[in-house]
């Protein structure tokens, strides 16, 4: 996508549209061979993944749904939790309207780390509780992309189904200006 600057005054003015969105749809769930393979800036490199993978020990099952940032990019999360699979720490939900930029809240960080949408354990009572703020709902996580070695902020919003426990990249946007803050769920400027 390309726009074209207007003349005014016989000097050109540059177009303010720097969001680059898209509408994405595509599934994850346990047992799929690959994950949600995410190249943001369509530069043929790999960028963050999302994925669904399951761990077990003799209290239970723990089915994590999580993000994986790849490379020099980065996801908001909380604080890495010991006892997670990696040390996932919970992923930060974005409210949509929020702006994203470098800084965090308190117990939150920018972190090349795995971080967890959700987790569902299941004990071997048959008990199920779950962990994270995406259980049956859509959210959005912030993300910062890097290009040729310059922060561009964005988001991704996905949804977990408790049902069928499938994760949905549902779409996503990011600044095509480097280190331009970006408000959550918005499609352009």
């Amino acid at each position: 996508m390309s726009f074209s600057g207007c003349k005014k005054d016989d000097k050109m003015i540059e177009p303010t549209h720097s969001i680059i969105y898209k509408l994405d749809g595509r599934t994850v769930k346990l047992g799929d061979p690959s994950p949600i393979v995410i190249d943001l800036s369509e530069d043929g490199e790999v960028d963050f993944t999302i994925f669904v993978e399951l761990t077990a020990n003799s209290q239970g099952d723990r089915l994590y749904a999580g993000m994986n940032p790849i490379g020099a990019n980065l996801i908001k999360s909380g604080p890495p939790i010991d006892e997670n699979f990696l040390s996932m720490g919970l992923l930060v939900v974005e409210i949509p309207g929020s702006t994203i930029d470098f800084n965090v809240g308190q117990n939150q960080q920018w972190t090349p780390e795995f971080g967890a949408l959700v987790i569902k354990n299941t004990f071997t009572n048959g008990d199920v509780s779950y962990e994270g703020n995406w259980a049956d709902s859509e959210q959005i996580v912030g993300i910062q992309n890097k290009i040729n070695q310059s922060v561009h902020f964005g988001w991704l919003r996905i949804k977990f189904d408790k049902a069928t426990e499938t994760v949905t990249l549902i779409d996503y946007a990011y600044d095509s200006i480097a280190s331009q803050p970006i408000i959550a769920g918005t499609k352009s400027n």
